[in-house]
């Protein structure tokens, strides 16, 4: 079973956990993904084409937060 999720583990991409946590009820997790955010930003941009890749899933998650690393 977790062979599969994991297949279908786009869900987890790291965007969208990282727009998850700024939709967060915790205003600590909202913080913290802001402030990802805004780290996001600031860095150097890369000019290439990005490939959609499901990430390694952490099984072992208490918090969403936690599935990838």
């Amino acid at each position: 079973m977790n062979d599969v999720i994991q297949h279908n583990g786009f869900f987890a991409h790291p965007e969208n956990l990282l727009m998850a946590t700024v939709t967060d009820l915790s205003p600590v997790i909202r913080t913290l993904g802001w402030r990802r955010v805004k780290k996001a930003q600031s860095m150097e941009r890369k000019q290439d084409i990005r490939h959609f890749v499901a990430p390694q899933l952490n099984f072992e998650a208490a918090a969403y937060r936690e599935m990838i690393h």
